[in-house]
């Protein structure tokens, strides 16, 4: 796991909700609960449903690592997404709430 997440974020740089949300066909799905924390579950135009950052990272860095030697074009690509493959490195920052409900 945390070799995918490496090869995500050397290629890619650190997901946050904003880069995620810009990417075409994302969605968010948020769950509130009473103590005021929310749950985003972030959902691929492919319908993989995320509840973590970094399981974002590591499902399209796994991607990466397997594709890594057939990559012909030199892209770094490799068999992922077009709105992945085409995410550049500079970051849209939205904070989150830090915390744990009780």
């Amino acid at each position: 796991r945390d070799k995918a997440i490496d090869a995500f974020r050397s290629r890619f740089g650190t997901l946050s909700k904003g880069r995620v949300l810009a990417l075409p066909a994302w969605k968010a799905e948020e769950q509130s609960f009473k103590c005021g924390q929310k749950l985003v579950r972030y959902v691929s135009p492919e319908g993989h449903r995320f509840d973590r950052l970094w399981k974002i990272e590591a499902h399209y860095g796994a991607e990466l690592l397997v594709a890594g030697s057939s990559d012909a074009d030199g892209s770094g690509g490799g068999g992922l997404p077009a709105a992945i493959a085409g995410l550049a490195a500079s970051a849209v920052e939205t904070s989150l709430p830090r915390g744990r409900c009780r």
